[in-house]
């Protein structure tokens, strides 16, 4: 039993490094063309209230995007890019984006999804698809998830900007959790019996 415990612990902690070096090796900045990134923020179809994540935001130009296309959109960009996050606190503040925008020096494991109404995410697909049960686990219902060019596996979309020769925009919404026990009772043959599901 205590080889065995160890035998997960092991594999536990080999799993978080793997995970942790991900980002770094899937994630080499390539800025992102300006004419796709509105596309982007167009397909996520922001409100007033929204605050934006972006996973991986490089100069953190599609936050600023999303934050100066409606006033009342905030947003924080996470980057494993120390340099890139100060230069684009930076350009938050000289373009007026101060009190809404902020970046974070993280990796984007780390990141908490759960106050995130938009998830913007410009990755490879290895990437994206680590982080998809993440974005599952934390992210809450009805959040939106808007990548460029690849897709995240069997998750189906929700929407798509699909245009010649330009990089497909996609779009999923969070669904709702229904994991975990479930009971309900109901009428049969005029006796009430009660039941109990377990989803998983």
């Amino acid at each position: 039993r205590p080889l065995r415990q160890c035998a997960r612990i092991t594999a536990s902690v080999l799993l978080v490094c793997n995970v942790a070096l991900a980002q770094e090796r899937f994630s080499p900045f390539v800025p992102s063309n300006e004419a796709n990134v509105e596309r982007m923020v167009k397909l996520a179809n922001l409100r007033p209230t929204d605050m934006v994540m972006d996973l991986g935001s490089g100069d953190g130009r599609i936050v600023m995007t999303a934050a100066r296309s409606l006033s009342g959109v905030r947003g924080i960009g996470i980057d494993i890019d120390e340099d890139l996050v100060k230069k684009s606190n930076a350009a938050a503040q000289t373009q007026g984006l101060g009190n809404r925008v902020r970046f974070v020096h993280q990796n984007v494991f780390d990141a908490d999804l759960k106050q995130a109404d938009v998830i913007f995410m410009w990755l490879f697909p290895e990437l994206m698809r680590l982080l998809r049960p993440k974005i599952l686990a934390e992210a809450k219902p009805g959040a939106r998830v808007v990548a460029a060019t690849w897709d995240m596996g069997n998750w189906p979309v929700d929407a798509t900007d699909d245009q010649p020769g330009l990089p497909t925009i996609r779009m999923w919404i969070v669904p709702a959790r229904v994991d975990g026990e479930w009971e309900w009772e109901t009428p049969v043959r005029g006796v009430t019996r009660r039941y109990v599901g377990l989803l998983e």
